[in-house]
C-alpha cells in the first residue's frame, strides 16, 4: 500500500505540474474560470490530514521511533498505525473525485462551446 501511495504521490505532483503548465497557457476562458486552486488545495489538505493521522499512530505505536516491540505501546497499536495507510485509497479515490468533477465540469463547457459554434 505504502508503494502504491508513493508512485500514485508521484503521479498526483506530475499531474498538477501539467494542469499548471496548461493552466498558464491556457486562452480558453472555460478552463480559467473553473476553481483549480481549490481543487489543488482540497487535495493537499486531504493527503496532509491522512498523513497526520498516520504519523501519529505510528508515533503512539513505536515513541521512541523504532519499528520493534514496545513497553508502552501494544501489538494492536503496530497494527492499527500499519493499517491507517489503507485510508490513503480513500484518500485517493477523493482526490480523483475532486479532479474528475472539475473536468468533467471542462468537458462539459467544452460541448457548449462547440454546440454554439455550430
Amino acid at each position: 500500500e505504502m508503494k502504491a501511495c508513493l508512485v500514485q504521490a508521484e503521479t498526483l505532483v506530475f499531474a498538477l505540474s501539467e494542469i499548471g503548465d496548461q493552466h498558464a497557457s491556457q486562452e480558453s476562458v472555460v478552463f480559467q474560470e473553473i476553481d483549480w486552486t481549490q481543487a489543488y488545495a482540497s487535495s493537499l489538505g486531504l493527503v496532509s490530514d491522512q498523513m497526520d493521522t498516520s504519523c501519529r499512530a505510528l508515533s503512539r505505536a513505536f515513541p521512541d521511533k523504532r519499528l520493534r516491540p514496545q513497553q508502552n505501546s501494544t501489538a494492536l497499536d503496530a497494527i492499527t498505525a500499519a493499517s491507517s495507510f489503507r485510508d490513503f485509497r480513500d484518500v485517493r479515490y477523493h482526490v480523483v473525485a475532486i479532479w474528475a468533477c472539475n473536468f468533467e465540469e471542462l468537458q462539459k463547457s467544452n460541448a457548449d462551446t462547440l454546440d454554439l459554434n455550430e
